[in-house]
């Protein structure tokens, strides 16, 4: 069963690959975190903590990297994962250990916010 892509129309290429260029640089930016925070960790010796803390960062990578994967879908499912992966990451740098770092985290996601309110009629329209 094969899918057909619809075109993407010029406007719509440039806030997409933004888009998809902030979810690649915000799971970059969570890669970076999490190996600093776990070697901190590890290096006081909280040896599950940070077992548990390193799954936390590669969930948070994984999902990133699949809202890069799918920004380009398009369907209003799509739309609304990468919202949701967005929203979520903000909650999770703001309410959780509140550092300079987390703050950037939460920029890069306010950020891809925005590209996906540019994008909201690619989205929604199809």
């Amino acid at each position: 069963m094969t899918r057909k892509r619809k075109k993407i129309s010029n406007r719509f290429e440039s806030s997409l690959f933004l888009a998809r260029l902030l979810f690649y640089f915000n799971a970059a930016w969570w890669l970076l975190l999490g190996v600093i925070f776990v070697y901190q960790m590890t290096r006081d010796g909280n040896g599950w903590t940070s077992v548990m803390v390193g799954v936390f960062f590669i969930v948070m990578i994984g999902s990133l990297l699949y809202g890069a994967h799918i920004v380009t879908e398009r369907e209003k499912w799509a739309f609304f994962i990468c919202i949701f992966i967005s929203v979520a990451n903000i909650l999770f740098s703001i309410f959780g250990f509140i550092d300079f770092l987390f703050v950037i985290a939460a920029l890069f996601d306010i950020a891809i916010l925005g590209s996906l309110y540019a994008l909201k009629d690619y989205y929604l329209t199809s």
